[in-house]
């Protein structure tokens, strides 16, 4: 059909099809936000926009060529921590240097796991409380395999950033960050890592997004958004018209956590929209 050979033929130059409710196609230029020559100016612009003072990252594999050297020239210092085993990307955090002086950032596997996580202790420069600042990327696989890994990975970091926090002989505040690739809930396995945050009495966390309700309707509807081709082979040489399918994946997977005993939520940004 016009639409199958559309689709193979977007894939072998490397377009991307979108299909609106009247079956209408539109090509877009060699995946123009996906390449990363073009993304990386994409999310620099969104960086400066809003100039947080502390930016984490996730899945970060350009620290050294792109990200360190165009955010110092803004006004940030940044520290990496490789994952382990295959890949080269890893977990980064950057702090505005005018504004805070980095006392401690440790890096670390997640026990025995690839995955990793840092912990950054940062002193204001003009006074006031320290902020103990921890991020990770914990395991991806969406199966109840896989949360329980989550589950045991995010475990060990809360007791890490305890163990850190006991430590600290600085007054502080503490917020734990992440891609944690886990749901506040599931249609196919028990969420066990959202619940484990929020029961950790040692550390007291909430979401910032459900706050003051914490309860996980509260989160955004989703955090990450992803269009991916799925392939149903139905079984007949004549059929690749019917084997590729678009399909759109939604989670809400990303957090920030602190203790309102210690801290409060002055704003927030918007999720974009699903159409945005």
């Amino acid at each position: 059909t016009p639409i199958a050979w559309w689709l193979r033929r977007c894939q072998d130059l490397k377009l991307t099809a979108v299909f609106d409710r009247f079956g209408l196609t539109i090509l877009l230029s060699q995946n123009y936000f996906a390449e990363w020559e073009e993304r990386k100016f994409l999310l620099l612009e969104e960086l400066s926009k809003y100039g947080p003072d502390i930016i984490c990252m996730e899945e970060c594999d350009k620290f050294d060529e792109w990200f360190s050297p165009q955010l110092a020239a803004l006004g940030y210092s940044g520290h990496f921590t490789k994952k382990q085993g295959r890949g080269d990307d890893g977990c980064a955090m950057f702090y505005r240097h005018d504004k805070f002086e980095c006392v401690n950032c440790v890096g670390a596997p997640i026990g025995s796991h690839t995955q990793v996580f840092m912990i950054m202790q940062l002193k204001p420069k003009d006074g006031g409380k320290h902020i103990m600042v921890a991020t990770t990327h914990l395991k991806a696989t969406k199966s109840t395999e896989g949360e329980q890994m989550r589950h045991e990975q995010i475990h060990f970091i809360m007791e890490a950033l305890s163990e850190a926090s006991s430590n600290c002989t600085e007054p502080h505040v503490k917020v734990l960050t992440g891609d944690l690739n886990a749901s506040p809930d599931s249609p196919k396995y028990e969420a066990l890592v959202y619940p484990a945050m929020l029961n950790f009495q040692k550390l007291g966390f909430v979401s910032a997004y459900s706050y003051p309700g914490n309860t996980a309707a509260d989160e955004p509807p989703f955090t990450s958004l992803k269009i991916r081709k799925e392939n149903h082979n139905l079984g007949t040489s004549d059929s690749q018209e019917d084997d590729i399918k678009l399909a759109v994946f939604k989670y809400t997977i990303d957090f920030i956590m602190y203790s309102p005993q210690e801290m409060r939520v002055a704003s927030l940004l918007s999720m974009p929209t699903e159409e945005e």
